[in-house]
């Protein structure tokens, strides 16, 4: 191998340079010089004698490499910059620079420098965006920087104004701005600078491209290249910008792809204005609007998601209608009837230099995004996260076997769970949303205008099934558990309220149940009882007021009604609904005895045993003649029957049925069901009810051991049977070991269903009691005042908890007075 090769002088190449250019010195060899003396300067070795010594080499080569003398061999130049620093991207610019520097000797530089005074600009650099926001990514540009984010973020906004300032800046010699919209645009604009700078042929583009390319790798002209809207990582192959000392590359796409992360190439999402941008931008678009406060301003731009690309096109729309008042324009943009086509600018009209519209933006991403593998998916799938919560999706929605057979149907092939998840990727690659994988239960985001444009192209059938397909989704993957709930709510509300009226085309989804019922399992009760008002309102509307859906809902209304403390209330719906569905379905109906049923129950909790025991006697009847002895309904309404048998003082009676009912249902249902467990919990509380303790916390153990092994030790029915022990170690006097159980079991509660939940109360209670008999009782009076703040302020003055907390607390106050 030559001497050349192993990136070094040859004696004979140095001599004849040196004795050819003794007094020239090519600026490539002086730009080197001034890099390490620049290096040296910063750095503690203070003299050229010193960092010579350092180096091992002679003071007169560390001169000549400084001044450009003569040429001085790689090795020798390596060793030198390693004592100013040993950062590898340090070494390889030397390394960089020293190859120009090299190839400028050897005489071998590609074209001649521009000159001193001639400073060139190649392309329509977009001018500024009025009312431009300059954000902190403008300070994070390196040499080689790739712009990524959705479109309509305001990259080529970013990038054109880096451009202005360079240039304006007198920063650069020559700046490019090139499409890069397809490979042809690239090599086309490359030639033609290739053309008029270096007086290349443009006929040859391939040529052209290779000779500026190596010419920007050995210049010392400063430039900065602009690569716009690139559309895939294939159109630069072979055409990248070399990295460079004197050099700035920027590339603006929406493209995530890992291609784009080559050596020395800096990944920058353009993000979302901040609310302090969009509401500036807006107040410096919309000034006449803004004098009488920017209350409204702030409204739009959080409405519009504080995207540039939407402000700007609502501010032009404003301007061009100046008699629509901002407070009325969000009223348009509330209503989901009004497209987006209706509220914005024509394309004619468009500001700022935008070409599409919002819509258009988007879609010709979705387009790309469903070309690749696997191929037709990414639009589909874009298609249901459109009706969906925009604030995080759970990945395992698109993994159903629900969606596999919605893109069965629409591709006419099959598609997996595997493929579903991939169509996610697909989108994200385009930046049409992002994916986050360790917020599990909200990994899926999408911005809301996008889902709208992209809803407001879905129609007819294709609509009603997409609707269905997301809804039997999230049904699919609902979870028991509450702590991962939360985000499924957030789901199924955004379904429900995006799409109106066609969701009620088969009645009242099943979906909207379940998250009725999961707003009462996770304490939200107020929230539980508007949410079902809301829903049995619409339900009435659609589907009349005698349809079965509709006594559904409404039957779950006296139920959340009843969890909130308003038994009145519920009794009184309950009442109304039991008469109107006895003169629809009939008497025998399983519907209405499961209305009858709850109607019991009320009765039973608002002090009324007798009563609900007399109705649960009805219905089991019933029951017993129409379902059977064995019928899961029959088994509830048994278990139901005796818990209000032992309330209303029958304790042996209701003792020797449910012993009858634990063996039933171990016999018809299995000794793990849930029913079962329950049925067990049941009849050891009614043991100790009688004085049996110990058998009482034999069983209460056993129950607690089988819950945690088959429904999880974060279940609420497992929280629920820890709290029942620990109210026995109370009974049984044993106060600091239920002390210990419940401070235990308040931290788990607390981060399983939430500091408000009404159980969370409930343990705080019981706990504040337990240390009231350990003689801690200015700590308990202080614990009651707090507890009875956050029950009023979460159950409401009147629930019967928020009344216990209330007397208990009255309670200690009197007997500290005393």
């Amino acid at each position: 191998m030559s001497g050349r090769a192993q990136g070094h002088f040859r004696e004979a190449d140095v001599a004849d340079s040196h004795e050819k250019k003794a007094t020239a010195r090519p600026a490539e060899a002086r730009r080197l010089g001034e890099l390490l003396r620049d290096k040296h300067r910063r750095s503690r070795l203070v003299t050229q004698v010193a960092l010579a010594a350092a180096a091992q080499v002679s003071d007169r080569v560390v001169s000549d490499l400084f001044t450009a003398a003569r040429p001085v061999p790689l090795p020798t130049v390596l060793g030198i910059a390693r004592k100013l620093g040993d950062t590898p991207e340090w070494l390889q610019e030397v390394e960089e620079q020293w190859h120009r520097a090299n190839r400028a000797w050897r005489g071998d530089l590609p074209a001649p420098e521009i000159s001193g005074t001639q400073r060139r600009r190649f392309g329509a650099v977009p001018p500024r965006a009025g009312a431009f926001q300059r954000r902190a990514v403008s300070e994070v540009l390196t040499r080689v920087t790739v712009l990524t984010g959705l479109g309509g973020v305001g990259k080529t906004q970013v990038a054109a104004d880096h451009a202005h300032a360079q240039w304006d800046g007198e920063k650069i010699d020559l700046l490019m701005w090139i499409s890069a919209r397809t490979r042809a645009a690239v090599v086309d604009g490359f030639a033609e600078v290739a053309q008029d700078l270096l007086g290349h042929d443009p006929a040859d583009g391939g040529k052209a491209c290779d000779r500026l390319l190596a010419w920007l790798a050995e210049t010392s002209r400063r430039w900065l290249v602009v690569l716009d809207d690139l559309q895939s990582p294939a159109v630069l192959n072979g055409l990248w910008p070399p990295y460079s000392a004197t050099g700035q590359v920027v590339i603006t796409t929406r493209c995530r792809d890992a291609a784009l992360q080559g050596h020395r190439r800096r990944i920058v999402d353009v993000e979302l204005f901040t609310d302090a941008e969009a509401l500036t931008y807006l107040i410096e678009k919309l000034p006449a609007r803004a004098g009488s406060g920017s209350t409204e301003l702030a409204g739009l731009a959080k409405e519009l998601g504080n995207l540039p690309l939407a402000l700007a096109q609502a501010a032009a729309y404003l301007i061009n209608k100046p008699l629509l008042s901002c407070t009325g324009y969000r009223a348009k943009l509330a209503d989901r009837r009004i497209t987006l086509r209706e509220l914005l600018p024509r394309e004619e009209e468009l500001p700022d230099e935008y070409a599409q519209s919002v819509a258009a933006t988007w879609s010709l991403s979705i387009d790309a995004a469903d070309e690749l593998d696997p191929l037709g998916v990414a639009r589909p799938i874009m298609e249901l996260a459109s009706l969906l919560d925009p604030a995080g999706i759970p990945t395992a929605v698109f993994a159903t076997e629900a969606v596999a057979n919605y893109l069965d149907n629409r591709l006419d092939r099959e598609i997996t769970a595997e493929d579903a998840t991939s169509g996610l990727e697909c989108l994200q690659r385009f930046s049409l949303l992002t994916l986050d994988l360790d917020e599990h239960q909200r990994a899926v985001r999408v911005h809301a205008l996008v889902q709208r444009a992209v809803r407001e192209c879905l129609a007819g059938q294709r609509l009603d099934t997409t609707i269905l397909t997301v809804a039997d989704a999230l049904f699919e993957v609902w979870p028991e558990i509450q702590t991962v709930q939360a985000a499924l709510r957030a789901n199924a509300n955004a379904l429900w309220k995006c799409t109106g009226p066609r969701i009620w085309q088969l009645g009242v989804h099943p979906i909207l149940i379940r998250a009725a019922r999961s707003l009462v399992d996770a304490g939200l009760l107020s929230q539980a009882v508007t949410y079902c008002e809301d829903i049995a309102r619409h339900a009435t509307t659609e589907l009349g007021s005698d349809h079965r859906d509709t006594f559904a809902i409404r039957l779950d209304l006296a139920r959340s009604r009843a969890a909130a403390g308003d038994l009145r209330g519920a009794t009184a719906e309950l009442r109304e609904l039991l008469a109107r569905c006895l003169q629809v379905i009939g008497y025998l109906d399983p519907a209405a005895f499961v209305i009858r049923a709850n109607l019991a129950q009320c009765l039973g909790e608002a002090g009324d045993p007798a009563t609900a025991t007399e109705i649960f006697d009805e219905v089991l009847t019933g029951q017993v003649a129409l379902l059977g002895a064995d019928h899961p309904d029959t088994l509830g309404t048994r278990g139901n029957r005796a818990v209000y048998l032992a309330q209303a003082g029958h304790y042996d009676a209701a003792l020797d049925e449910l012993k009858v009912l634990h063996r039933d249902h171990e016999r018809v249902l299995g000794p793990d069901h849930p029913s079962t467990l329950l049925c067990r919990s049941n009849l050891a509380r009614q043991l100790a009810a009688v004085g049996y303790d110990l058998d009482a916390r034999i069983e209460q153990e056993l129950v607690l051991q089988d819950r945690i092994r088959v429904l999880g030790p974060d279940h609420p029915s497992t929280l629920i049977t820890r709290q029942d022990i620990a109210n026995s170690k109370i009974n049984a006097f044993q106060d600091a070991d239920a002390k210990a159980d419940l401070e235990e079991l308040l931290k788990d509660q607390q981060r399983i269903l939430g500091s408000d939940h009404p159980h969370t109360f409930g343990t705080r209670l019981n706990l504040a009691m337990c240390r009231l008999e350990l003689d801690d009782r200015p700590l308990v009076s202080a614990e009651l005042e707090r507890l009875l703040l956050d029950t009023q302020r979460v159950l409401g003055n009147d629930h019967p908890l928020t009344d216990r907390i209330r007397f208990h607390l009255q309670n200690v106050r009197r007997a500290g007075s005393e």
